[in-house]
């Protein structure tokens, strides 16, 4: 029964160990953190993106806002068509700010596409969230009017 119970419990620690392999890819720490984005002490790259999921930085190199969202945009080539809108600021007790950014291509909201900027003293020390690295959308409608309005008519069995 002993070795039942062992056994069960190396199984699921192993699955716990290979389902975390798969949500942090890579984590770089130190100088290999700064040689990616100069400043960062701490970055974790999630699945093939190329953009961190995750960037801890040296709080006296850290950037203000608009310096940062900037250097986001240049290290990691986002396309122009990318565009960063403030949701919410959520002031702390300890003096932090939380900001929430949608990622909007083309004007469009990208569904999950949303990360924070955790500030401090008005500088981004942390930075955590999801941006798509590749995300095309029309910029104008596909769909023509008369299809639409069909669909629409069938749609509630008018």
């Amino acid at each position: 029964m002993k070795k039942f119970f062992f056994l069960l419990l190396l199984l699921v620690l192993t699955t716990l160990a290979f389902s975390q392999q798969k949500l942090v890819t890579k984590e770089l720490r130190g100088a290999e953190a700064d040689a990616m984005w100069p400043g960062a002490e701490h970055i974790w790259l999630k699945q093939a993106n190329t953009v961190p999921a995750f960037i801890q930085f040296k709080a006296a190199l850290a950037l203000d806002e608009k310096t940062f969202l900037l250097a986001l945009r240049k290290a990691f080539k986002l396309p122009a068509t990318y565009s960063f809108t403030l949701l919410a600021t959520e002031p702390d007790e300890l003096g932090w700010q939380h900001k929430r950014y949608q990622l909007q291509v083309n004007g469009i909201p990208v569904r999950e596409g949303i990360f924070l900027l955790h500030l401090f003293n008005d500088r981004v020390l942390k930075y955590n969230g999801y941006l798509y690295n590749n995300v095309t959308a029309a910029s104008a409608a596909t769909l023509p009017e008369a299809s639409a309005l069909a669909s629409a008519l069938n749609n509630v069995k008018a």
